[in-house]
This record gives structure tokens, C-alpha cells and sequence, in this order.
């Protein structure tokens, strides 16, 4: 749809009252699904009008992604990195659950004792043991990296349920076969089109937020990752300025 095709669809719909001087609030979803190259593009707008005639834009989002995510040498590659990730997600999250459960064990979560059947004993006791826990996540956390470690799990952790509900939620190629197309843009008939048309803004949206929040999780990991590189190559550098010292030193 080019700009004029778009002025008279725009005309069309006030002529049809779909808007008027009454409306408040416009809502624009628009999805492109280019088969060939395998891409999809997903374009969001909310916009707010004023008794005034003015315009405002409250919402804007575009996002370009791959409908099939592993396909060709490129979804090849994209799988096997993403495998590695999860076994490393695996690996760390019970690194660090074992970590946390000793500093909870620490805590005096595993005190030995016989169970009372006392309801006000047994409450007692639960309300020891939530102490305990919460204590032992405090000391845990207490240091800065162990900090930034529960930080690095958690978005990964995210990341994880994110990329899962991706790759086995619907797919983009099933919602577009049950639109009826015409010249390559769905056409409404009745209120069944308009119902999958609904459908298919509705599982991109879903997907533009997954992708989202993949984004976000990653970038915190990446900025946690940077800061332990930081301390590693610090750390490291203040060894050899040790060793150069003791060098000196023995000449």
C-alpha cells in the first residue's frame, strides 16, 4: 500500500464512520510478512485526538524479525548458539541455586526438631523457616557479584521462558493461511475474517513483546558481563604489576 492507496483507505473509513469528531482514541496495526525473504515486519501506533482536532502519539513501535527462526545456515547457526546458551543457563542456575541453599542451610533453615501438632508451635516454626530463607538470600546477595550473579541467572532465566513460548507458541505462516488475501492483503468480508485478521495482530503482538523482552534480558546480561570482564581484567593486570614488582626486586 503505497501513500495514495493509504489517503483514500483513510477517507474511506471516515466516510464510513468508522471515526469521527467524537473519537478519542486510534489504534493503526499493521503486519508485512514477505514469504520469500522470510521476514516479518510488525508496525504499532496509539494515537489520543482532542475535542481540539489535535493529534497526539502516545505509542510507536516497529519491529523486524525472521518468521521462521531455523532456516538456512544463519536459523542453523542461531540454534546451535541458542542450545549453548541454555545447557550454560542450565549449568550457572544450579550453581547458584546450590550456593543460595547453603547460605540458607547456613541460616539454620535445617534445624532438627520433632513436628508439633500445635497449630500455633507449627506456625511458629513455619514463620522460623521463612526467616531463615529470607536471611540466607540476604547474605547471599550481600556481596556485589553474587548480586550481579542472581541479576545474570534471573534475566537468563527470562530469557529462557521468553524464547520458549517463541518457538512453540502458533506460528506466523499458520495465521496467515487462514486470512482471506487479496493482491497480498487481507480482505473483510464478515465478521470471521475480521476475527483472524484480529488473530494475526494479535500473535505478532504477542511475538513483539517476546522479542522485546528477550532484547531487554539480554542487554542487562551483556552489561553484567562487561562489568565482570572489567573485574577479571583488572584483577588480572594487578597480578602482573605484583609479579613485575617481585622481579625488580629479586635483580
Amino acid at each position: 500500500m503505497n501513500m495514495t492507496q493509504a489517503l483514500e483507505k483513510f477517507k474511506q473509513l471516515s466516510s464510513e464512520e468508522y471515526f469521527d469528531g467524537q473519537t478519542k482514541k486510534l489504534q493503526i496495526d499493521l503486519g508485512i510478512y514477505n514469504r520469500i525473504n522470510n521476514f516479518v515486519t510488525y508496525f504499532k501506533a496509539k494515537f489520543e485526538l482532542s475535542p481540539s482536532g489535535r493529534i497526539e502519539k502516545k505509542t510507536y513501535n516497529v519491529v523486524t524479525f525472521r518468521a521462521r527462526m531455523y532456516v538456512g545456515s544463519e536459523g542453523t547457526l542461531m540454534a546451535v548458539l541458542q542450545v549453548i546458551f541454555f545447557i550454560l543457563f542450565v549449568y550457572y542456575f544450579f550453581q547458584e541455586f546450590v550456593k543460595i541453599y547453603n547460605q540458607i542451610k547456613n541460616a539454620a533453615l535445617m534445624t532438627k526438631g520433632t513436628a508439633s501438632k500445635n497449630l500455633v508451635a507449627q506456625v511458629s516454626m513455619l514463620r522460623d523457616r521463612v526467616r531463615h530463607i529470607l536471611r540466607g538470600l540476604l547474605n547471599h546477595v550481600k556481596d556485589p557479584w553474587s548480586f550481579l550473579d542472581v541479576v545474570s541467572v534471573s534475566c537468563s532465566f527470562v530469557t529462557v521462558i521468553f524464547w520458549l513460548k517463541l518457538i512453540t507458541e502458533k506460528s506466523i505462516e499458520e495465521s496467515v493461511e487462514n486470512l482471506n488475501l487479496e493482491d497480498g492483503l487481507p480482505k473483510v468480508v464478515d465478521a470471521e475474517t475480521l476475527k483472524r485478521i484480529l488473530e494475526m495482530n494479535h500473535v505478532l503482538e504477542t511475538i513483539r513483546k517476546q522479542i522485546s523482552a528477550i532484547y531487554i534480558s539480554s542487554a542487562i546480561n551483556m552489561l553484567i558481563l562487561v562489568i565482570k570482564i572489567l573485574k577479571y581484567t583488572t584483577k588480572f593486570f594487578s597480578q602482573i604489576r605484583d609479579l613485575v614488582h617481585i622481579i625488580i626486586l629479586a635483580v
